[in-house]
């Protein structure tokens, strides 16, 4: 088959030379490259997991300002997700503090519906804002959710109770369950 030139639209203003110089890079058929056969790559070390890849520098084409502001959002990307990973050890971490000192409150078989206000009384044990960011996961997690819809007492971190699940309480939890179900599809 023979192939047809492509039809080429012009819009005033002639391409950069730059810009034209990689058009005709591109559209010019490769040059067989005399020589040696080129000797296989050793296979690739798997990346730290830890360490994020080094960034790619930005594309030839793109200005300074652009540039700069590639290299910017990749940071705070790396940034974010260290942060994140940050996060989730120290949510393992007061977890597994919390199961050794308060045993059966945080179990996670059988989670109990905890005190309204319980941050504060943990944040003495391993700080306040960790122990809000804990308690926000700790509560928003399924079984625990089930646990408030099924109603029962609430308990303080020392195990005493510390009052009743209300109806308006218990009837959000199961709200909020219904959301979490996976959407079945009936066939007609």
């Amino acid at each position: 088959m023979t192939e047809t030139p492509r039809p080429t639209l012009r819009l005033g203003k002639p391409a950069p030379p730059k810009v034209a110089a990689m058009v005709a890079a591109l559209a010019a058929p490769p040059k067989p490259k005399p020589g040696p056969k080129p000797q296989p790559k050793p296979p690739l070390k798997p990346a730290a997991v830890d360490q994020p890849k080094k960034p790619a520098k930005p594309a030839a084409w793109m200005d300074e300002k652009a540039a700069k502001r590639v290299l910017a959002a990749r940071a705070q990307y790396w940034a974010g997700q260290k942060a994140e990973k940050q996060r989730i050890a120290w949510r393992i971490e007061d977890l597994k503090t919390c199961r050794e000192q308060f045993g059966p409150l945080f179990d996670p078989e059988q989670p109990r519906p905890l005190a309204l206000g319980i941050h504060k009384q943990l944040g003495k044990v391993i700080g306040l804002n960790r122990a809000k960011r804990l308690m926000e996961w700790w509560t928003d997690w399924a079984p625990y959710v089930a646990a408030l819809a099924a109603g029962g007492k609430r308990y303080n971190l020392d195990g005493s109770e510390a009052g009743e699940v209300t109806e308006a309480q218990r009837e959000r939890a199961r709200a909020a369950l219904k959301l979490r179900e996976p959407a079945r599809v009936e066939a007609a």
